[in-house]
């Protein structure tokens, strides 16, 4: 909505005449610069390089520590003991040729060595828990009698008593 001008003033306000202010207007009295054609454009950079004075580094990612981190995962849910030490040693060497070569891959290879040594352990001490669980049954087995009139459970108290001395 615009207010209406009272009778006597011109419109835009008392000010009419002064322009206003821009840090960007030409002194008083003098013409803008006439333009020329624009510069003619230079050849494009060779393929392979990066214009503007720029340099690109190719930062690569070691390929060890890319194989450590997947080794050790199908480790985990693939191929269970292999995995996990093929991990553990793409790992070793990942992290030996990180520090020579200044590679990326550094927490990949971590990675790699974490999961493989955490799932190769895990396996490592199911491995031990079933085979004493199979050395307490055939122990329990050999030293008990079948009794025909037990209600099932009459290993249980042999392999108590053998454990826990009785």
């Amino acid at each position: 909505m615009s207010w209406p001008t009272p009778q006597g003033e011109p419109p835009g306000g008392p000010y009419y005449d002064e322009q206003p202010y821009s840090p960007y207007a030409l002194p008083a009295g003098s013409e803008p610069p006439p333009y020329g054609p624009p510069p003619p454009y230079g050849p494009p950079p060779p393929y392979g390089q990066a214009g503007y004075g720029y340099q690109v580094q190719s930062t690569t990612t070691n390929s060890m520590a890319i194989a450590s981190l997947v080794c050790s995962l199908c480790g985990a849910f693939v191929v269970p003991i292999i995995g996990s030490v093929l991990g553990i040693i793409f790992g070793h060497i990942a992290k030996k040729q990180i520090k020579l070569s200044g590679e990326q891959g550094d927490g990949m290879a971590t990675a790699g060595l974490i999961v493989g040594y955490i799932f190769a352990g895990l396996y490592v001490l199911g491995c031990l828990g079933y085979i004493g669980i199979v050395v307490l049954a055939i122990g329990a087995a050999s030293t008990s009698s079948y009794d025909s009139g037990s209600d099932g459970y009459s290993f249980v108290l042999p392999v108590l008593t053998s454990l826990f001395g009785g």
